[in-house]
């Protein structure tokens, strides 16, 4: 069938009149930033039932958010491991002929996934509220760094100390449970248009947005080191370089350093600028983006 030259010239016009969608940063979510990751070897392949186990547990954990202040209770989440809810039998640490062992249990697996997010939640810094060490040696984790959960009888939460919420990421992949821990950055950074990795969130302090140093100089081409002679961190691209001193006053903020949980924050217009980069503001998203 052949197509006449006012028609083909109809349809291109069509096709450039249909809107795009984009799938790009203007889309996309809220910004997370990663807090902590830890990663478990899965049970042997032979344990079938402890790899139901920790699956599902995993799976009903992952996506959940807890906004500052927040309290997590792993068995509330997860709820009792019974046959009816998925949950298979496995080995679990119990009491036979008068002796803590090995025992058949429906759920037995559970505190793989509990140790996992025990040992990310303590590398992210929140707030232990209960933990219990298991009662016999485990091949995961050292006593005291493990975490066991018994429904109705011992649990494992924590608290979101954090000033923004934080979400679990919980999955399994390639015979490994990978749990980590994200923080929700109310600001969003880019450079031309693409998000920037942050290592912390940003804030506001005396009406300057504050961004972290070392990620975002890092994204802009500079390098970031320390002078503990003039207790200073210099900033420099090769083209430019600024020291920044550590705020002690309560004046401006534009040539300091704060440092908040560790981590040193300075104005993010003036490291731009500084960096030879024009800096945008969108107030509807949120978001800055240097250009």
């Amino acid at each position: 069938m052949k197509i006449s030259f006012k028609r083909l010239i109809l349809i291109c016009f069509l096709l450039l009149a249909i809107p795009l969608v984009s799938t790009g940063p203007a889309n996309a979510g809220p910004q997370f930033i990663e807090l902590s990751r830890q990663v478990l070897p899965m049970p042997p392949e032979d344990d079938e039932g402890g790899i139901k186990n920790v699956a599902l547990s995993a799976q009903l954990i992952d996506q959940v958010i807890l906004e500052p202040g927040e309290i997590f209770s792993y068995n509330k989440i997860v709820g009792p491991r019974t046959l009816e809810r998925g949950f298979a039998w496995s080995e679990a640490i119990g009491w036979l002929n008068g002796e803590l062992t090995y025992v058949p249990d429906v759920g037995g697996g559970v505190c793989r996934t509990s140790t996992a997010l025990h040992q990310t939640v303590l590398n992210a810094g929140l707030e232990i509220l209960e933990r219990h060490s298991h009662s016999l040696d485990v091949d995961y984790a050292e006593r005291g760094n493990d975490a066991t959960v018994w429904y109705g009888v011992l649990d494992y939460r924590f608290k979101n100390t954090k000033d923004n919420p934080i979400k679990i990421n919980a999955a399994v992949e390639d015979k490994m449970l990978i749990i980590s821990l994200e923080e929700k950055s109310p600001i969003s950074v880019m450079l031309n248009g693409q998000y920037v990795s942050l290592n912390a969130a940003p804030f506001i302090y005396q009406s300057s947005l504050m961004v972290p140093v070392r990620s975002v100089s890092e994204a802009l081409g500079a390098i970031v080191s320390w002078d503990n002679t003039i207790n200073a961190a210099i900033i420099t691209n090769g083209h430019n370089t600024v020291n920044l001193s550590v705020n002690d006053s309560e004046g401006g903020v534009d040539n300091q350093i704060i440092i908040k949980n560790g981590t040193m924050f300075m104005a993010a217009r003036y490291l731009g600028m500084a960096m030879g980069y024009n800096v945008e503001w969108d107030n509807e998203t949120k978001t800055l983006n240097y250009t």
